[in-house]
């Protein structure tokens, strides 16, 4: 359930809405932004592979710098967005954390049939143009293909799938 639910690409930057609740957006600079399915705070990432620092949102520092206030902005326009078709979610903040990472898309590259999303841990999710999905779990090398996000996936191990015939089911 923590998949890419839906996304938007606005000027190379991504804002993502996860099974889970949480919204988060991934800017061209490298940094990214993570907010908590119920909007208290946020882990704002300075680059690719830095720590995250935990900014709360309830009451908003007016020290921010005004960069850092526009990516701030630009996720919660994403989340105001998403909000609208939360109901395939599972928005309930169960033990959540301000100190712990939250799950995260880390990484995203766009082709013209295809969107990658590459997670903090290193799980990998393709959606193609046709509207079908595939998740690639690293640490299991299982892969799971779906044909909507309603459909309930059958894990399959990596060297099966090399074997398929392309006329495979």
């Amino acid at each position: 359930n923590t998949f890419v639910n839906k996304f938007c690409i606005y000027d190379n930057e991504m804002g993502y809405l996860l099974g889970n609740g949480i919204v988060g957006t991934c800017f061209k600079d490298t940094s990214r932004i993570v907010m908590d399915p119920s909007e208290s705070f946020i882990q704002y990432y300075k680059t690719y592979d830095s720590p995250f620092e935990t900014i709360s949102l309830k009451p908003l520092s007016s020290s921010l710098k005004d960069n850092l206030k526009d990516k701030i902005s630009l996720v919660m326009r994403f989340n105001n967005t998403f909000k609208k078709s939360r109901t395939s979610t599972d928005t309930s903040a169960k033990n959540i954390s301000p100190s712990v990472a939250l799950f995260n898309v880390k990484f995203f590259m766009v082709r013209n049939d295809s969107f990658l999303f590459k997670f903090c841990d290193k799980n990998t999710q393709v959606n193609f143009s046709d509207h079908t999905k595939m998740i690639i779990f690293q640490n299991t090398k299982k892969i799971c293909y779906l044909r909507s996000m309603t459909d309930r996936c059958s894990l399959l191990d990596l060297k099966d799938v090399a074997s398929m015939s392309p006329d495979t089911d």
